[in-house]
């Protein structure tokens, strides 16, 4: 009975160790601040991302944006649902629904950002990132040949919930 218990104590904690040395995107990321800067705006935001085993994710992003040269200023809440993939170190998001929740600019309603989601939907569904460390803390910058060079320079952090 001993040497059971043994093997099986044995195989749980490989198991553990296993995990623990691959760790896993699945679940829920807090991803507190990033800024962008571009000749146009100064972007800033935050978001909620749930990542699900079964490949598809939710987030929820706030984003606040300060226009150059105005003092126009744009917040924006919008839900996003999709699939996910990784692999490697590199993790896919494509994006299947987009809904503004919410606009702070009467010159940009809620029904103007959703027409430019939309239009990211149509033109633009997958972005990718390189993975640069996986545990408590993911941090991963975009891979886009075709974003501006303050996109693609910025790395991200974000902290499982």
């Amino acid at each position: 009975m001993t040497s059971k218990l043994t093997i099986l104590a044995i195989l749980l904690l490989s198991s553990f160790k296993a995990s623990a040395n691959n760790p896993t995107p699945v679940g829920k990321w807090d991803c507190p601040s990033y800024e962008i800067t571009h000749d146009l705006f100064t972007a800033t935001g935050a978001e909620v991302l749930v990542l699900f085993e079964n490949g598809e994710y939710e987030e929820i992003e706030t984003a606040s944006y300060l226009f150059s040269g105005t003092n126009e200023q744009l917040s924006v809440v919008t839900e996003r649902t999709g699939l996910w993939s990784y692999q490697e170190d590199v993790i896919a998001f494509t994006k299947k629904t987009a809904k503004v929740i919410s606009s702070s600019n009467p010159k940009l309603p809620v029904a103007v950002m959703q027409q430019f989601e939309n239009e990211t939907l149509l033109n633009a569904p997958t972005t990718k990132f390189q993975i640069l460390t996986l545990d408590d803390t993911m941090t991963f910058r975009i891979i886009d040949d075709t974003a501006p060079k303050e996109v693609t320079d910025q790395t991200y952090v974000c902290t499982r919930v």
